[in-house]
């Protein structure tokens, strides 16, 4: 969608699908949880509903949020990571892909693995949060990392959202106990057992706060869903999830 194409005053329009609104209703009125939704890994809400995004400065990017199921009031994945990718040969025994991401994606890869800016990324976020979660975030979290660098990007994201947001970026609320492997080189049914050990209640405390979550790709969810729940025995009030791009 175009900048001509969205309502006047929004630059960028985002979309959602939702079922079972009745033409001229709200679709977010009398939805608290994930329990009303049906129970499925990525929920499509219904282009016919807009939430749109006031992009305050440039860098914000247009996305298309599908709602992320798991143990938390609401979550959203805000675009896929990457849109087609294409094989073109080996180059040594190495295959090469002509790989197109989604804006959001580009920015997030950009970040991660050639030392981009993160400005647009937190930009964007903080237009989807302040539309749709306004007033409802009392602190921003990231999971612990698997790699280890000299600036974590997620982190990174995350204090830049919570400045913005007026919010307390909670850097140390959740820890790892042990090391692990990135998850994606770890088979999805190993996933949970290992996460579980390794990832545990941290010094920053949550109880009676509402927490959001934030991370840069939804694969399985299984991070994310661990990191909630050990929030959630901590005594946080709320948590919502934020994963800025997903896989499929």
């Amino acid at each position: 969608m175009s900048a001509a194409d969205s309502p006047k005053g929004y630059p960028f329009c985002t979309q959602f699908r939702d079922e079972g609104v009745p033409s001229g209703a709200s679709p977010w009125r009398g939805r608290r949880n994930t329990q009303d939704r049906p129970n499925r890994p990525l929920d499509v809400l219904d282009t016919r509903h807009q939430l749109q995004h006031t992009v305050g400065a440039m860098g914000a990017v247009e996305t298309h949020p599908e709602r992320i199921v798991g143990p938390w009031v609401e979550g959203f994945a805000l675009d896929r990571h990457v849109v087609s990718s294409r094989p073109m040969g080996y180059v040594g025994e190495h295959m090469q892909f002509d790989t197109t991401r989604s804006a959001l994606g580009e920015l997030v890869y950009q970040l991660k693995y050639k030392n981009g800016s993160p400005d647009g990324i937190i930009e964007t976020a903080v237009a989807f949060v302040r539309s749709r979660w306004s007033g409802m975030v009392d602190c921003v979290i990231s999971p612990p990392p698997s790699l280890h660098r000299n600036v974590q990007p997620t982190a990174l994201i995350a204090e830049g959202l919570a400045s913005a947001l007026g919010a307390v970026h909670q850097h140390a609320s959740v820890l790892k106990a042990n090391a692990t492997p990135q998850m994606k080189n770890i088979a999805p049914h190993e996933r949970d057992p290992l996460l579980s050990a390794a990832i545990q209640p941290g010094s920053d405390p949550v109880d009676g706060k509402r927490v959001l979550i934030v991370d840069d790709l939804w694969e399985t969810g299984s991070t994310l869903r661990r990191v909630a729940e050990v929030l959630g025995n901590m005594g946080a009030k709320e948590i919502r999830v934020l994963a800025l791009t997903r896989t499929r």
